[in-house]
């Protein structure tokens, strides 16, 4: 597990002065050092809503990584079903990584079966580093249904089981994927 700073109040960042963005993220960065005891490395953007002058104010508070959904890749010309890994983008020096955050692991988790759901990571698996699940927890009981369908009917211990006996698949950090393997390329993503 790993803990991500962002936001203290979850604000939209692109929106707000560079020494507010600093603060929001400081403030969170420093509670959960005090709280957990750990340095929060990389970061979850609120809404996931990005300004391609993002990197230098992130970087400068402090994060070195944050996820975005794959579409924004999209809109950067890359096929979401070809990403993988992290991605290197920059502004005025300032390189951050950037982990595309799969739409259709969003979909499929929790709601596909678990063998479509490994289905479909083993089709991906070929050539990519690394794949980004990121989603809201109210898929996870708080929504109409699901409740049921995660715990009652077992679908969350299906799918942690299976994880845990295909030895294809590694679970892992942000931050091992940004100290063990190389970026996958260079970035510039635009508003989206």
């Amino acid at each position: 597990m790993e803990l991500l700073t962002g936001g203290f109040y979850e604000p939209i960042l692109a929106i707000l002065p560079d020494a507010d963005k600093h603060g929001q993220i400081q403030r969170l960065t420093q509670y959960l050092a005090r709280e957990f005891g750990g340095r929060a490395r990389g970061m979850w953007l609120a809404e996931r809503v990005w300004e391609p002058h993002l990197p230098k104010a992130l970087r400068e508070a402090g994060a070195e990584y944050v996820l975005v959904d794959d579409s924004h890749f999209a809109l950067a010309g890359r096929d979401p079903e070809t990403l993988g890994g992290y991605y290197v983008t920059e502004e005025q020096g300032h390189t951050l990584a950037v982990f595309p955050i799969s739409q259709r692991l969003r979909y499929v988790i929790p709601f596909a079966e678990v063998d479509k759901t490994l289905a479909y990571l083993d089709a991906r698996r070929a050539g990519v580093t690394a794949l980004t699940v990121v989603d809201d927890g109210e898929k996870f009981g708080a929504w109409p249904g699901t409740y049921d369908h995660v715990y009652r009917d077992g679908w969350l211990d299906r799918f942690f089981d299976r994880l845990a006996a295909t030895p294809w698949v590694r679970m892992t950090t942000f931050a091992h994927v940004v100290d063990t393997v190389a970026a996958s390329g260079r970035l510039y993503l635009p508003t989206a």
